[in-house]
């Protein structure tokens, strides 16, 4: 309740830009990791769902057209190699299965449904999905009738290998949901 308070000051006050990233840095032993998160991606991240209604409240609707919700947020782990995660809103959510969450970023006119994520390993392989990749590959079904209920998704959308979400699932259903 307290950090919903402060945030609607800061709003109010226009104090808050709603697409600047906050950057943390954690180091112990031989690692070193370094994260850039909006507001919303760190909202999403600690499933404040509270703090994620709010962010497309009414209240805030002239702040909220402002949010990049297409935009990555970026995880780099520094050991012995460098690994990257560049992630958007909507994969995020999926990651952490927040059906609340993912139900608040389809519902944005703006939200691009198949952009994609990245990951890079220190041998410069990057991989790269969609949000209806994951959904498919963590398999809950609720998430992926709710991916298909927006007409602009591609269901036949490839990942860095060529593999189409259907190629991540062994759920049979799924794989009829995505063979429509």
């Amino acid at each position: 309740k307290e950090n919903i308070e402060v945030i609607k000051l800061l709003f109010t006050k226009e104090e808050l830009n709603i697409n600047t990233s906050c950057k943390s840095e954690k180091v112990n032993q031989n690692r070193k990791e370094i994260v850039e998160l909006s507001p919303l991606q760190f909202a999403i991240g600690h499933n404040q769902d509270e703090i994620i209604q709010l962010f497309f409240s009414n209240e805030f609707s002239k702040l909220s057209d402002q949010i990049d919700i297409n935009g990555r947020s970026m995880k780099a782990i520094i050991d012995e190699e460098i690994e990257i995660f560049e992630q958007t809103a909507l994969y995020m959510s999926i990651e952490k299965q927040n059906i609340n969450a993912i139900k608040t970023l389809l519902a944005r006119p703006n939200l691009d449904i198949n952009e994609k994520s990245f990951h890079v390993k220190g041998n410069n392989q990057v991989e790269e999905k969609a949000a209806l990749h994951l959904a498919a590959e963590i398999g809950n079904l609720e998430i992926i009738r709710l991916l298909l209920e927006k007409k602009d998704i591609d269901i036949n959308i490839e990942d860095d290998q060529g593999k189409k979400p259907i190629d991540y699932s062994e759920n049979q259903e799924i794989k009829y949901l995505l063979s429509k």
